[in-house]
């Protein structure tokens, strides 16, 4: 039997995702979709993605999926852009979510009805605007479709190109030229890194704050094996945000380097003010000369740029890579007054929900480094699952609570996919129990953060999900018994903060 009906804005992972996991809890779906296919970013479609020709993930593999279906096994382990789109159409087709998407389609308002459900207007692209009632709505609409550029002294000056990271296509675009790129997060870091490989470009890399560089793998594994552990998401909850910092900036250092090192700007010694990101080819090319570094952009000249230390450079193109804003111009006045807090963040419990709106949910409309695919899939499970009345729904004076602390802590800087995964399945329900898994209790603890962790209980939990697990682990750790004495220590360390996680202290009881 049908439940009532759902509306889901946007084609793209999460929209997939959302899609996949509301026809499993047995709602009546669309899904709304502007462009001519689903993929969202990964469709490369002008406009509306800000992918470039040559870009492969930052995010593993493993990471770069949902929980029942991971790429093929001869998959590279960075894919291209291409393959993850392709990946995207095989969960669209293996799911059979074709019937229930509107492709061509703009949504053009999002009311909420009093009680009543949500009025939704939206347009296909050979016809006028319509309407239509659903019960509920899920917005996934993406999270990078508004670039942000600063306002810069003498900006409206500059005679040459200017441009975001989200029209970049491809570096024969720039043949010849003096580019300087502004920002050096990991689409500016990689940018300026594709740029400098046509050897006919001069890239000169600008930023507020030279950060420490991370390599996609480390000590010959992928990076956000270990950088992303439900331990490390224990760490954060245990112990104030600096408690960790030095051992992180040792770690880093020690394995993929000091960009001093590299003849480039050297960060702050403290590792939370200077930040970090991730490339393979930055550093490099700083090294042989390719890519130039400079701080902060003091003002424009018609054909040049000055910066904070008074030196000058002739350019002939500005590419900033300096993020993206909200971008919900569907929402009415009363929906976006009561969640938004500003270009960056939304009042939403848990980044999902609001207590005004009941039957209104976000996926993915946050910033996080690491992959997003695990916490979208989770987002989504969690939204349906909670709908359908097979997950208790939090009460509104706690949804309440959550938000104003929330407001407190959200400039602090982007949390991590372990953070994330572990705040969204911790909240439903989806967390492994470690002592109900002691043969895999050390590799949940320590090991990749796979998606199909999330599958071995709660609503939704997958069959056969621990042997498919054991298969594809990553890792080179299973049981508590495989820790090594400095895992252990650092275990009993955050277990001696979190009192109050029970299962956490049994397992300390257990070893």
């Amino acid at each position: 039997m049908k439940l009532n009906k759902l509306a889901i804005i946007g084609g793209g992972p999460s929209g997939l995702a959302a899609l996949k996991w509301a026809l499993y809890d047995g709602f009546d779906v669309t899904l709304f979709e502007q462009g001519k296919e689903t993929g969202g970013q990964w469709t490369q479609a002008p406009g509306l993605s800000g992918v470039w020709d040559s870009l492969h993930t930052n995010s593993s593999k493993y990471l770069t999926a949902f929980s029942d279906m991971p790429f093929p096994e001869d998959t590279e382990l960075y894919p291209s852009h291409a393959v993850v789109k392709q990946y995207l159409d095989d969960y669209r087709e293996n799911f059979g979510l074709l019937p229930c998407i509107k492709l061509n389609t703009t949504v053009n308002q999002l009311e909420c009805l009093a009680g009543k459900g949500y009025k939704l207007t939206y347009t296909p692209k050979q016809n006028g605007p319509r309407s239509e009632i659903f019960d509920r709505v899920i917005v996934a609409s993406g999270r990078f479709n508004k670039p942000h550029i600063p306002q810069a002294a003498g900006l409206d000056k500059f005679t040459g190109r200017v441009s975001h990271a989200f029209n970049y296509r491809s570096n024969a675009d720039f043949g010849g030229r003096r580019v300087l790129v502004v920002g050096n997060r990991v689409t500016g870091s990689d940018l300026a890194a594709d740029l400098s490989l046509n050897e006919s470009v001069t890239v000169i890399s600008s930023c507020r704050k030279p950060k420490y560089v991370v390599t996609k793998l480390i000590n010959g594994e992928p990076g956000d094996h270990q950088l992303y552990t439900r331990f490390r998401s224990l760490a954060a909850n245990a112990f104030p945000p600096g408690a960790g910092a030095q051992r992180l900036k040792e770690f880093i250092i020690k394995s993929c380097g000091n960009p001093a090192d590299f003849d480039g700007l050297k960060p702050a010694e403290n590792i939370l003010e200077a930040g970090v990101t991730v490339s393979d080819g930055y550093l490099a090319q700083v090294q042989k000369k390719r890519i130039t570094q400079k701080l902060n952009v003091d003002h424009f000249n018609a054909r040049s740029v000055v910066f904070a230390d008074g030196t000058e450079e002739e350019i002939d193109d500005v590419i900033f890579a300096t993020g993206y804003e909200l971008n919900l111009p569907f929402l009415s006045s009363e929906i976006y007054q009561a969640i938004n807090t500003g270009d960056q963040h939304l009042d939403l419990y848990k980044y999902t929900f609001h207590p005004s709106f009941p039957n209104l949910a976000f996926i993915g409309q946050y910033l996080q480094s690491g992959s997003f695919f695990p916490s979208l899939e989770l987002q989504a499970r969690w939204i349906t699952g909670t709908w359908s009345n097979h997950i208790p729904a939090a009460s509104a004076a706690e949804m309440l609570d959550w938000i104003a602390g929330f407001k407190t802590i959200k400039d602090r800087g982007m949390p991590g996919l372990h953070e994330m995964a572990g705040l969204v399945a911790n909240a439903a329900g989806f967390e492994p129990d470690l002592n109900a898994f002691p043969d895999l209790a050390g590799s949940l603890l320590f090991g990749p953060l796979l998606p199909l962790q999330f599958r071995l209980q709660g609503h939704g939990s997958m069959p056969g999900a621990k042997a498919v697990y054991l298969k594809n682990n990553a890792g080179k750790v299973n049981s508590i018994s495989d820790l090594s004495d400095e895992q252990l220590n650092q275990l009993k360390a955050v277990a001696g903060v979190l009192k109050e996680n029970t299962g956490l202290q049994q397992l300390i009881e257990n070893i």
